[in-house]
């Protein structure tokens, strides 16, 4: 990692981490044995994925990508995200939970966020995504609590998609993301002149404008897009009515999305030469073809 994405690891990171549903509050309903079963499993599980260089730049774009749904509304107005309990990103693969509130009510979404454009491991994420469709279970969320929709326990049934981003690209999010938050990070302006200050202040501002109006939005929508038109048809010819009507919603909302959105030419073109974008379409064509885990 670079050094600007080890700054951000270390913050931005960090907080988004503290802020993961703790497995602990659950107790009440899950009892001790099960939550140190639980415990133990995420424990052998951390000390595998720490080995690995590329899950920073997961936790990374992940960590930006909850920020924006939050600050500048990337999903709408009516979403907001929960971070999940490690249990739930590692076994369920969900890292970010994204509920909606509208007139029926709350929706969920689970989204799993990677950076790799290995064509080998996106299609084990997606033989799990197909596996869930065949089974007409989606994903589950065990340690679920939200004070919105007062749901506290499993929540089942929720869409899972699968969305990322080249290592060039959340480079440049990082460097931007600095920017924007150069003042919270320095604290101490001793030594600056006003002018600097106001400078400081304009530069993070403008950062910010640009993380919230960024053709990663434009990009994530997009790899959400692909995806449910792959899905709706394969959970329909399955006789999976019931997913292929959640995957139906979700795409409506998406192309809402995309609809009140623009970027100029060369971004969409940056976007859809994006080495993830570019492994994730290759494996939606071959779909039908995928492995099914056991």
């Amino acid at each position: 990692m670079s050094g600007v994405e080890r700054k951000i690891f270390e913050i931005l990171v960090h907080e988004h981490k503290e802020s993961a549903i703790s497995i602990e509050d659950f107790l009440d309903l899950y009892g001790a044995d099960i939550i140190a079963r639980d415990q133990e499993y995420v424990a052998r599980v951390k000390a595998d994925i720490e080995k690995r260089p590329y899950t920073k730049r997961a936790q990374i774009l992940e960590a930006l990508i909850n920020e924006q749904i939050e600050l500048s509304d990337w999903f709408g107005p009516e979403a907001q995200t929960i971070t999940p309990a490690d249990f739930d990103d590692f076994r369920n693969g969900v890292d970010i939970a994204v509920e909606f509130e509208g007139e029926e009510g709350f929706k969920h979404l689970a989204l799993g966020v990677d950076v790799t454009s290995n064509t080998a491991q996106l299609a084990d994420k997606l033989g799990q995504v197909k596996k869930r469709i065949l089974n007409g279970k989606l994903t589950v969320m065990k340690y679920f609590k939200s004070e919105r929709s007062n749901i506290r326990g499993e929540l089942g049934n929720i869409p899972n998609l699968v969305v990322g981003a080249s290592g060039e690209l959340i480079q440049e999010l990082s460097e931007l993301w600095l920017s924007a938050n150069n003042a919270r990070i320095r604290k101490d302006n001793a030594g600056l002149s006003q002018e600097s200050i106001d400078s400081q202040r304009r530069l993070a501002r403008e950062a910010q404008k640009k993380l919230a109006g960024h053709r990663t939005k434009v990009l994530v929508l997009n790899e959400m897009k692909i995806q449910l038109e792959t899905f709706i048809p394969f959970a329909a010819k399955n006789g999976q009515e019931g997913a292929a009507a959640k995957f139906s919603q979700l795409l409506e909302m998406v192309n809402e999305l995309l609809t009140d959105t623009e970027i100029s030419v060369n971004d969409q073109i940056k976007n859809q030469q994006d080495q993830f974008f570019l492994g994730l379409a290759e494996q939606l064509k071959a779909f039908e073809g995928i492995a099914v885990p056991e």
